[in-house]
Order: C-alpha cells, then structure tokens, then sequence
C-alpha cells in the first residue's frame, strides 16, 4: 500500500496544494500551518470520512464553497485515483470517486488503508463510548465491505425503530409493528458485534508484541462490554424503550475499556504512558489490517515525538520502516539511516 500524491482545492487552510510522498515523509512545520488538517485529508481517502470534523462542511475553507482531495495510490489492484469533493452550498453533499467514478462509500473505503495516531486520539482513552465505537468502525470498514453495508443499514434500522418507538408511546401505533424492525436490529446487530469482538480479540494479542514500549513493560488490554443484542433482552426492554422512544439495546450502545496493567488507562495512566497506550493500538491495528487483507496500511503520525523521550523516539522511529509512514513533526533529528523525504509547510 503506497501513497503517491495528494492535491487538495480549499480544504481547511490549502487553497490549491499538491504533494508528493517517499516510503517516509516528514511534514515540518510550526503548530496552526496545517500539519494534521494534511493528515485528516488523506485519512479521509481511507474511510470517506473525517476523524475530526463534526460537519463535514468544516472542512471547506471559510471563503469557498467546496473541497476537495485528489490522490493518486497504490494497492494489491494497482493505481488508483480517489476524490472526495464536499459541497457546502444549499444542498449539501458529498461525492466520492474512484478512477472518475462515483461510488458509494462501501465502495470506496478500504481502496487506501491508513491508520492515524494523533493527540485528538486521547479522547479515544477520555472521551465517549461513541468514539470508541467510531474508533472500531474506521478499522473494520477499510477491510470489510459488508460491514460498511450492514452499518449503515443497522443505523437506518435504529432511526426508523426510534421513530416508531415514538408513535407507540403516543398511542398511533402497535407495539406488533415492531417485529419487523427488531428482526433486522437483530441480524445486523449480531453481525456487528461479532466482527467487533473478532477485532478487539486480535488486538489484544498484537497489543502484547509493544508491551517493549514501556520500559517496565506494561501491557495495554481491552474490554468489549457489548451490549447484547437477542430476542430475550428485546422483550424484556420493551416497555422501557417505549417511554424512551429510544432502541436502548444493541451495538450502537457497545462500549470499549481500555486497561493498563490491570487499571483504566485514563484514569490511572499518565500522559505519557496514554500516549504510548495510543500508539500500541495503531501498530495493533495496522497488524490487523495487515493480517486481513495480506497488505500493510500507510501509518499516519501527528505530533507523535513530543513528550517522548530519546529511547521512546529510538523506538518510534525502528517503526517507520516497515510501511510507508507520514508523520508530522515541529522540529526533526533524523535518527534513522535510511534517507527520509522533508515537507516543509
């Protein structure tokens, strides 16, 4: 898997900018000029989709009335060319392309595979349960189409039930409506959580392989508390789903604990040692994909050398060669042999 060249047109702060990647790419640059708005644009010809914004619409520079993201890769298939061109005028929209055909996202992701370490990844550790979920998602819908599908079905599925739930409560319609809706909440429902579990599991068994970036050797674990989706727990939440008017059983409310040595890294961690948390779980997932598709994905790095110490920055960059890596810096030692590719912003 390789990156060849990026060109974006009014995304965050580039008016019109082209790049161009080796194996490894150093992006220099003081804070605020734009290092990881780099990044997000070229994870987003991964999934589709940002990490960051939440309206997409953010993305278009403030004067102008669209984005885009162009690149040119290469995979097991051979060249391609994505483009992502987001619409902010009065119908929004989003269009994706691949070789200057539109597709639909399940489609599309998975063509470029990336996996991203960046500081905004600490809400990974601190924040919701839905940006553990998400976390999860942007790994298994660059590997797995069906799952793309069945996401975005089983999301329709619980906006639809909702709405019904809604109506039942207001006495306008059956509660035997619902069979119908529970039927697919439970098909697509089980089909998530089982690729989810299948996920973590790997996981937890590569995170054991970068226990070496604690110096004591510490080792990151995790928990998949799903929230089980059956014909059983439907029936005994009917009626609390009815007061809610809210589907309060399946994936959509699974939840991902993140233990160090036994504690809940965010609340007993240091930063640092969050940091490497966060670290262990991208090199995890990149052996993943890896394993999955038989090719390794691009690793995306922002700001990852701040906060580091020698022998931890020595460990990070041992790393950067086993895949063509992108990673965004303020200040650079090139502590490695092998020639590394300077972008100065």
């Amino acid at each position: 898997m390789r990156l060849n060249k990026v060109l974006l047109s009014n995304f965050r702060n580039f008016k019109k900018e082209s790049f161009d990647f080796q194996h490894t790419t150093i992006i220099l640059a003081d804070n605020t000029h734009g290092k990881t708005n780099l990044l997000e644009a070229i994870f987003y010809l991964s999934t589709g989709k940002s990490f960051r914004a939440e309206n997409e619409i953010d993305v278009i520079n403030y004067d102008k009335d669209f984005a885009s993201i162009e690149g040119e890769v290469e995979n097991t298939e051979g060249k391609e060319k994505l483009r992502v061109f987001i619409s902010g005028q009065e119908h929004q929209r989003k269009q994706l392309r691949v070789n200057g055909i539109n597709r639909m996202i399940s489609n599309f992701s998975g063509r470029f595979r990336s996996v991203i370490f960046t500081p905004e990844n600490f809400n990974i550790l601190q924040g919701s349960p839905e940006i553990r979920r998400r976390y999860l998602d942007n790994i298994l819908i660059q590997i797995d189409r069906e799952y793309v599908r069945n996401l975005s079905q089983y999301r329709k599925v619980v906006y639809q039930r909702n709405r019904l739930l809604e109506s039942i409560r207001e006495r306008k319609s059956k509660e035997n409506e619902l069979d119908y809706w529970n039927e697919k909440l439970l098909e697509l429902g089980r089909f998530i959580q089982e690729r989810r579990f299948q996920l973590i599991s790997f996981l937890n068994d590569e995170l054991l392989k970068y226990s070496f970036l604690y110096r004591s050797k510490k080792q990151i674990t995790l928990v998949y508390k799903n929230n089980l989706v059956s014909e059983e727990r439907l029936f005994s939440h009917a009626q609390k789903e009815i007061a809610a008017g809210l589907t309060l059983i399946g994936p959509h409310r699974d939840e991902m604990l993140v233990f160090l040595d036994g504690k809940k890294i965010e609340s007993f961690g240091s930063r640092g040692e969050q940091r490497l948390g966060i670290l262990s779980l991208s090199l995890s997932a990149i052996d993943f994909i890896e394993y999955c598709v038989k090719e390794r994905p691009i690793l995306l790095l922002d700001d990852i050398f701040s906060e580091l110490d020698s022998y931890h920055k020595s460990s990070v960059q041992d790393i950067l060669e086993k895949q063509q890596s992108i990673i965004t810096t303020t200040e650079w030692e090139n502590g490695v042999s092998k020639k590394v590719q300077i972008i100065e912003l």
